[in-house]
């Protein structure tokens, strides 16, 4: 067939099973759903008959293909002659050991059976042609139909053949059959309606063209020739668009469906059960034949659709208490919904009560939404105020300098007075141990002036990491101008460390004044003590020079300045004392008196 005429992946109409090729019609939808159902709900026993052709073979597959690994599925396709070859297809649907005997089959299923019980899987068994089993096939059947639980049966059935099968179940041990069937399923022809929607459904599973490839009279035509049966629409359609093909025609009408061959033409009678003998036909109604034929199939036609509407008024019938039942439930989830309504009604007077409140406190706001300008200039004048605080500090660190450098002078006028007293050391030796003392004493309290110059230094440090910081807290002042509160309560506490770090730094600098008059007052009592002793020696001695030592400005101008520069004067007076500690003599020798 070339499959390019009409645009097709594929043939639109093999006659293999295929459930990629299943056209959703609604009397086989509705058996998949049906078979389903009774399956996931363990009902046991189903029945699923038609004519031969009529899709049975593809319902058992699209049902396997629907259950996947949610039931262990097992199908017999192949014929049995005996209860042995039907013992061992049943084996074999289930993948399970051979067994020889029917007591050992009936030991080993039933052991397999109640593993997928427990584990809550279905197991299913599916037998396809069971019209062709033998009488003892069908009480091993009956006996697979005992295997039961206390609240489901274990082995879920589902039994395919033709409809004559129910019919040859009427005698008195073939009951236990016929009274556990749960659902009794038959597929009819497809009607002239049902014949078109599964003809364009096929060509559109195959990527056919849209428009239609067969006419109305053709589709009329097809459904008399072929009775309704799928397969043999399959085969005909096939013939047809094979010709259609050759001929390079791209529309099908009913003179070609007419004049085509086809072998397989449907013919009720031989899908009727045979009579005994056929009642003779008299040759004044030979003539009249045709057209009782063509009331015959009507009457079929009209027989079928009162049975499909007595199908589903019965099904109507069983579904009607599970409807009353889903009534019930739902008048009870009703009952349960009104006073969540009530209590939803509730909530929505809540919410409306507290977006009142929301409203309310959206003024206060955008009422403070100005105080964090204010705070914003407060904390620049704490930034001025620190930088005086700067300012003041570096003034301090230049009078430190320039009282290192008259320590410094003093302290080499206190060389040369102690070279000037090492010559008269015998004479001198109680007034050089004091001065020693006095030198050590003044050399700890350089010591701690290191040292409270160390901690200036800290203190001077953080006060410039607080006014680099500061325009990180003004940007972070701005970002939480949303939150007033957040805001007002971050800044008095960057406010109270402030306040802290700076009476810290003041006490600091106070033990730096302190340490400061200790040190001059230590140089003036050593001028004092060199002094005597000059006045006590017989030689001239130089005259002392007077006291140039210059009270020390306010300990709080000691931290002004930039950090780079601060940290420079530290250095220079570090080593501005490092020299004088070299200028001072290790040892010195004791005269006598």
């Amino acid at each position: 067939m070339d499959l390019s005429h009409f645009n097709m992946d594929g043939s639109a109409f093999e006659n293999t099973p295929n459930p990629d090729c299943f056209v959703t019609l609604a009397a086989h939808r509705e058996a998949l759903d049906t078979l389903q159902g009774a399956i996931d709900d363990r009902r046991g026993l189903s029945v699923l008959d038609g004519l031969p052709g009529t899709g049975k073979t593809l319902i058992t597959r699209l049902l396997k293909q629907r259950l996947g690994y949610e039931a262990a599925v097992g199908i017999i396709t192949r014929p049995c002659a005996d209860i042995q070859e039907f013992e061992d297809a049943i084996l074999d649907a289930f993948r399970l050991n051979r067994r020889s005997t029917a007591g050992s089959l009936g030991s080993t299923l039933e052991r397999y059976l109640d593993d997928l019980y427990q584990q809550d899987i279905a197991a299913v068994l599916i037998i396809e042609n069971v019209h062709e089993l033998p009488a003892d096939c069908l009480d091993l059947l009956q006996r697979l139909t005992r295997f039961e639980a206390d609240d489901m049966p274990l082995l879920q059935i589902l039994l395919v053949g033709w409809p004559d099968f129910m019919a040859g179940l009427d005698g008195l041990a073939d009951a236990a059959i016929r009274q556990r069937v749960y659902r009794h399923i038959r597929l009819q022809p497809l009607s002239e309606n049902d014949t078109a929607a599964y003809i364009r459904g096929r060509i559109r599973i195959a990527n056919g063209p849209e428009e239609a490839l067969f006419s109305d009279d053709a589709i009329e035509l097809i459904t008399k020739r072929t009775g309704g049966i799928p397969r043999l629409i399959n085969a005909l359609c096939d013939r047809l668009l094979v010709d259609a093909a050759r001929d390079q025609v791209h529309m099908i009408n009913g003179e070609r469906v007419r004049t085509m061959a086809f072998e397989q033409e449907f013919d009720p009678a031989r899908y009727a059960p045979s009579p005994a003998q056929a009642p003779a036909v008299p040759a004044a109604d030979l003539a009249e034949r045709s057209l009782v034929d063509a009331l015959t199939t009507r009457i079929e036609a009209l027989e079928a659709a009162l049975q499909r509407q007595h199908a589903e008024t019965e099904e109507f019938r069983a579904e009607q208490p599970r409807m009353q039942q889903q009534l019930r439930r739902h008048d009870r989830v009703l009952t349960r919904m009104v006073p969540m309504f009530r209590a939803l009604r509730q909530h929505h007077d809540e919410a409306k009560g507290v977006l009142h409140e929301c409203r309310k406190a959206r003024e206060q706001y955008d009422a403070m939404l100005t105080e964090p300008e204010s705070i914003l200039r407060t904390v620049t004048d704490m930034g001025s105020q620190i930088r005086a605080l700067c300012d003041d500090a570096q003034a301090c660190v230049a009078t430190m300098q320039k009282v290192d450098q008259e320590l410094r002078q003093s302290i080499a006028e206190a060389e040369q007075s102690r070279t000037a007293l090492s010559a008269q050391c015998g004479e001198t030796a109680p007034q050089i141990e004091q001065a020693r003392r006095m030198t050590a004493m003044l050399r700890r309290m350089h010591d701690m002036a290191t040292g409270q110059c160390t901690t200036l230094g800290a203190i001077t440090e953080r006060a410039t990491a607080l006014c680099e910081s500061l325009p990180a807290y003004l940007a972070r002042t701005e970002e939480v101008m949303a939150t007033p509160q957040n805001t007002l309560k971050r800044l008095q506490a960057a406010d109270n460390t402030l306040r802290q770090r700076i009476e810290a730094g003041e006490n600091q600098c106070q033990h730096v004044e302190k340490a400061l008059q200790r040190a001059v007052q230590t140089v003036c009592e050593l001028r004092q003590q060199v002094e005597k002793v000059r006045r006590g020696d017989t030689a001239p001695a130089r005259p002392a020079a007077p006291a140039r030592l210059a009270t020390p400005m306010p300990a709080k101008r000691l931290v002004q300045g930039d950090p780079a520069s601060l940290a420079r004067r530290v250095r220079d007076l570090r080593s501005q004392i490092e020299s004088l500690r070299q200028v001072m003599p290790a040892r010195i020798p004791v005269p006598t008196e």
